[in-house]
């Protein structure tokens, strides 16, 4: 099963990762983020921004309250998916440790695993 969203992150795709592990059981979890990934072209702030510039001050303080996934370094945001991921106490213990984070280079087509320290 391959779960996508924008900027790779895994707390949102916690539910899906909840939903199909509880009705088919996942044997095994895979992060894997790319290299120039579109959410290191833009900022949390600039996303707000661009948003509360298109809908009513209604919907302000809900938009200040997403976390937009933006990045700066995809190598750093495989480590903080683990780190995350090994932290959460929703999802079970023998998928948190098995879970490995790799970062695929879109230029050489090679995955590099991303070990936490």
């Amino acid at each position: 099963m391959v779960s996508r969203n924008a900027g790779g992150n895994i707390r949102f795709a916690v539910r899906d990762i909840l939903l199909l592990d509880t009705r088919f059981v996942i044997d095994e979890l895979v992060i894997l983020h790319h290299t120039d990934c579109g959410s290191t072209m833009f900022t949390n702030e600039w996303m707000r921004d661009t948003v509360k510039a298109r809908v009513g001050e209604t919907y302000w303080e809900e938009i200040d309250r997403i976390d937009w996934g933006a990045n700066t370094d995809m190598a750093e945001s495989v480590r903080g998916d683990l780190e995350w991921l090994r932290k959460n106490e929703v999802i079970r213990d023998e998928l948190k440790s098995t879970a490995r984070g790799f970062l695929f280079d879109i230029k050489t087509g090679k995955a590099e695993e991303i070990k936490l320290a």
